[in-house]
């Protein structure tokens, strides 16, 4: 069964598209020239449904790979946000958004009111999620992936974006790096993991208001050594072998989904990307 089965796909005016959620799908239906972005004919891509959205609205985005990066400068308002969903089976399939080059998987520019939740978006040679100049955005349940760029990036006196209930998985950077002007950053529930040692899990704030609401994980390295007594008595020993083994486990799950996360880079090639309309 479709994962947006659960919504009726009879037929579609032009009201209920604008009042109702937009659908994005890879299946055999689905059609960005059409333009209606109905259950019975979703959109191929995000960016097409992206072009469309109104205030109020949500974008359900089937489980595949959207080789494209989504730029956003639409906004919604504070009672009426726009809502960009990815939407998982129940065997869990993912929502991959894998851009070219240097291109960030969400490129959020100028935008107010933005909600992006249950993506997994990759950068490569930029953010996965990179956030500009834009205030009351929310990130929430994504797993951010990035290469030698921050997996997200707050940039151009940006306020109150809320990370939360979100994994961010990098390599050679920053896991979220906030730039100096940005206020009221917030983290709250997260897991930012890197697999080299050689830059800071958080990132940098360069001054700027960064708040950690926890409970929230940022992890030194997931290649950090277990430590245990050599000479401990035997009771000891073996007292501290089960939360040892604990550790050991958790921080080889965060290896296996940073490395799965890694891999995922190289293994698709992006062949669109797109840049969201201006209002009229």
């Amino acid at each position: 069964m479709s994962a947006l089965g659960g919504y009726a796909a009879g037929a579609t005016t032009a009201s209920s598209i604008a009042s109702g959620p937009l659908f994005v799908s890879q299946s055999a239906s689905c059609s960005d020239s059409a333009g209606l972005g109905s259950a019975a004919v979703p959109f191929c891509t995000i960016c097409a449904a992206v072009n469309m959205v109104e205030p109020g609205q949500t974008v359900m985005v089937e489980p595949g790979t959207y080789n494209e990066s989504v730029s956003i400068t639409r906004s919604g308002t504070a009672d009426a946000p726009i809502t960009l969903q990815g939407v998982p089976t129940q065997a869990g399939s993912p929502v991959y958004v894998n851009p070219a080059g240097r291109a960030a998987g969400f490129d959020v520019t100028g935008a107010q009111h933005i909600v992006i939740k249950g993506f997994q978006p990759s950068g490569e040679y930029a953010a996965a999620f990179s956030i500009g100049s834009s205030s009351d955005i929310t990130l929430d349940s994504d797993v951010a992936t990035s290469y030698k760029e921050p997996g997200i990036h707050v940039t151009g006196a940006s306020s109150g974006v809320a990370v939360t209930r979100t994994a961010v998985l990098t390599q050679y950077s920053a896991g979220v790096e906030v730039d100096g002007g940005s206020t009221g950053t917030v983290l709250a529930s997260d897991q930012v993991n890197r697999t080299r040692p050689t830059s800071t899990a958080l990132g940098s704030h360069h001054g700027a208001s960064l708040e950690d609401r926890g409970p929230a994980r940022f992890a030194a390295s997931v290649r950090a050594p277990i430590s245990r007594p050599m000479a401990a008595p035997a009771q000891s020993r073996y007292a501290n072998l089960v939360p040892a083994l604990r550790r050991l486990l958790g921080r080889a799950k965060h290896l296996s989904q940073s490395l799965v996360g890694l891999l995922h880079l190289g293994r698709y090639r992006p062949s669109s990307s797109c840049t969201s309309l201006a209002r009229p």
